[in-house]
This record gives structure tokens, C-alpha cells and sequence, in this order.
């Protein structure tokens, strides 16, 4: 018996679920968990039901989700690459405001992070204004 259209679909819409399951087992089983491995994962997934989606449907809402623990994981590769900032305020006599001390490696590593500005001085406890003013003191020495 020949198989149907909509059956040789199903059959691929089955093998690329089972194939995602037992690569997202497969990663998840891992300890510590591989987050470069896991991103590359969901990225690759992703491309591969995206490119197989016309041809069989039914896969938006899946495609979705990959997308989702993609972005999921890229935000925990950031957050953990995330280092800590060592700073130094410094108070002057007659000033209600502390002043921050950065060296100029500390203040590019800041801003190569692509954080705005205002969430770099509240980290670390300034004003945006007072922050752009050390990175202006900064950049003319």
C-alpha cells in the first residue's frame, strides 16, 4: 500500500519531534549543564523546523517554544557571563554624593556590555549623570 501525502508529512513531523526530544534529552541530562551546547542546540532545532515548516505544518507553536528556550539560554549565557565591577566611591568633604573611581579598562568592559547607561549607574549606586560625568573625566585624561 502507497502511503499518502499527509502520511509521509506525519512521518517527518514525527521523526523531527523525536530527534528534537532525544537531542534536548541528551543535553538536559548533561551536568553541569552545557549552555553553550544547549544555545547551539535551540538554534539549530530552530532552523530546521523553520525550513520544514511549509512543507509539513504544524510545527508554529514548537518553533515558538525552541525560539523562546533559545532566547532563554542566550539571556543566562549573559547574565552569567556578567563579571563583577570593582569601584571605589569616594566622599569629599561637604558632599552628600559619593564620587566612583573607575580605570579606564573597567569603564570599556562596562559599556561594551550595551547596557544603557542609567542601568550601569544604578549598579553601581550613581547617578546617570554623575556616571557620564566620570566617563567624560575618564576620556579626557
Amino acid at each position: 500500500m502507497k502511503d499518502t501525502r499527509e502520511d509521509k508529512k506525519d512521518i517527518l513531523r514525527r521523526q523531527l519531534m523525536e530527534g528534537l526530544l532525544a537531542r534536548l534529552q541528551s543535553a538536559l541530562c548533561q551536568q553541569p549543564l552545557n549552555l553553550d551546547y544547549l544555545e547551539f542546540l535551540t538554534h539549530h532545532e530552530s532552523i530546521m523546523f523553520a525550513s520544514f515548516s511549509e512543507q509539513i505544518g504544524g510545527v508554529s507553536d514548537i518553533l515558538e517554544a525552541l525560539q523562546n528556550l533559545h532566547n532563554l539560554v542566550q539571556c543566562e549565557i549573559l547574565a552569567n557571563s556578567m563579571s563583577c565591577v570593582d569601584y571605589e566611591t569616594e566622599f569629599s568633604p561637604g558632599s552628600s554624593r559619593p564620587r566612583i573611581s573607575l580605570d579606564k579598562d573597567t569603564l570599556e568592559r562596562l559599556l561594551d556590555t550595551h547596557l544603557p547607561v542609567a542601568c550601569i549607574a544604578k549598579c553601581l549606586g550613581v547617578s546617570k549623570g554623575k556616571f557620564i560625568a566620570e566617563c567624560k573625566n575618564l576620556t579626557c585624561q
